[in-house]
């Protein structure tokens, strides 16, 4: 099951893919050299007021090739996908495969590709797939594994730390100075109230109330 959702997505993956060397329809391919032909013809037929140009064999020879054959790969069947495609499809492929087994199944991916392309060999996936193409695909499948392993872990440590229960974080703010450095603080405190009178009254009376139960004011530097 999770070899044919594989399969499924680098044919999805495939959609969005672009390659120079994709290979053009029959049509497409006809069109071209009936174009060229209908050109060739043509010239022969004129007169000599045609510019001297259109003799030269800069110009003849290619567009006698394209009268011949007009494309750099072979032509694909209509309806079948471009060749560019296919190697899209086998480098997805394949690297989904080595996320799953960590190996290049080079008989599966064979039969999966020659659903779409049935020219499809042993050696085309070889030459798609060449140890260095291997090499880096491995490595992308290491550095990905590991990014991962690195996420998850901070998600965790994140999921502990929001679900730490109120006393563990009360008990951490817990106030840890003596008794006689709180009362110094708050005498401290005390002393800056606007009114001085205020400010005199409370300051005599915690003071006596520290003296009364025998807290040693300890003023902190």
């Amino acid at each position: 099951m999770k070899v044919a959702e594989q399969v499924a997505k680098a044919y999805l993956a495939c959609e969005g893919a672009r390659d120079e060397e994709a290979a053009p329809t029959g049509r497409q391919v006809k069109a071209i050299r009936d174009k060229a032909s209908a050109l060739q013809a043509e010239l022969e037929s004129s007169g000599p007021w045609v510019i001297a140009a259109s003799d030269s064999s800069a110009f003849r020879e290619p567009l006698h090739q394209l009268a011949r054959n007009p494309s750099r790969v072979p032509p694909r069947t209509a309806g079948r996908l471009p060749l560019g495609m296919r190697r899209t499809f086998v480098l997805n492929l394949a690297e989904s495969l080595y996320v799953l087994s960590a190996e290049f199944p080079t008989k599966l991916l064979m039969v999966a590709t020659v659903l779409a392309w049935e020219e499809t060999s042993d050696r085309t996936i070889r030459d798609i797939l060449p140890t260095e193409v291997k090499e880096t695909i491995a490595a992308k499948v290491r550095e990905n594994r590991a990014a991962r392993i690195v996420s998850e872990n901070e998600a965790h440590s994140l999921i502990r730390r929001v679900s730490v229960k109120p006393i563990a974080a009360e008990a951490k703010a817990l106030d840890l100075r003596l008794d006689g450095e709180k009362v110094a603080d708050a005498l401290r405190m005390l002393e800056t109230l606007t009114d001085r009178t205020e400010a005199t009254m409370m300051v005599d009376a915690l003071a006596g109330l520290a003296d009364e139960f025998g807290i040693e004011r300890m003023p902190r530097d």
